[in-house]
């Protein structure tokens, strides 16, 4: 769920047979401490409450009712968000201020199933930034421009967009440039994981490992490239 620095609070994860909640924080090599997240699960099921902004800035993504926050599973030694066979959850952060761009954004997700319409792995209220999933592909809107790339179904991608506030961002998949024009534009009216507001009617189907959104950040070729590089490894794929 988490690559951040060593220590900090990362999610708040909730447990089914007695509804208590705890936060968890982020071991050497960035990842989450499962071992702990393990102890405290037990035999029941995990749901998320609240993954933790780690700029500082405080936009941390939640969701307080319980029929609608996403599982929480540890696969293959990882954590993740698992919405693999609910309908209607979602992490948000509706008090997320519009902000200018340049933007970049980074996300590293699964589909398991969808519909042909679009199912939101990492967007704003608005839908005027962020990614889908489609059948066997991920779109990214930028100011409404949209640029979409190959993410077959089933298997892990990382994804990146660039919104540079004039034609020549970039839409990537597994580090390599799919798009060099993703118009431009603002990211308005808070921020959701999985479902949208209802913007967007298709729910995501899937596993969630990673968000990411750089306000004032224009990543190159090869810092996405790294940035891909980077993430295939700590996510193993």
């Amino acid at each position: 769920m988490s690559r951040a620095n060593i220590g900090t609070k990362a999610i708040r994860l909730r447990r089914s047979s007695d509804n208590a909640e705890q936060d968890f924080f982020t071991i050497r090599g960035g990842g989450l401490d499962l071992s702990t997240i393990q102890t405290f699960k037990g035999a029941d099921n995990l749901f998320c409450t609240t993954v933790y902004d780690q700029t500082g800035r405080g936009d941390d993504l939640s969701q307080s009712s319980a029929a609608a926050q996403p599982a929480f599973s540890i696969i293959d030694g990882r954590g993740y968000l698992d919405n693999t066979s609910s309908s209607g959850v979602n992490l948000n952060n509706s008090a997320y201020a519009s902000r200018a761009g340049p933007w970049s954004a980074q996300a590293v997700y699964k589909a398991t199933s969808f519909t042909t319409t679009y199912g939101t792995i990492l967007a704003t209220h608005d839908t005027n930034g962020g990614f889908w999933a489609r059948n066997d592909d991920f779109i990214t809107f930028w100011g409404f421009s949209a640029a979409a790339a190959t993410a077959l179904t089933g298997t892990f991608h990382v994804v990146h967009g660039v919104a540079n506030n004039s034609p020549n961002g970039l839409v990537a998949a597994e580090g390599s440039i799919v798009s060099a024009d993703t118009g431009s534009g603002s990211l308005d009216g808070g921020v959701n994981v999985f479902t949208d507001g209802g913007l967007v009617s298709d729910k995501f189907a899937g596993l969630w490992g990673e968000g990411m959104f750089w306000a004032n950040t224009v990543l190159s070729s090869g810092q996405v490239s790294s940035l891909a590089a980077n993430a295939r490894a700590f996510w193993g794929f």
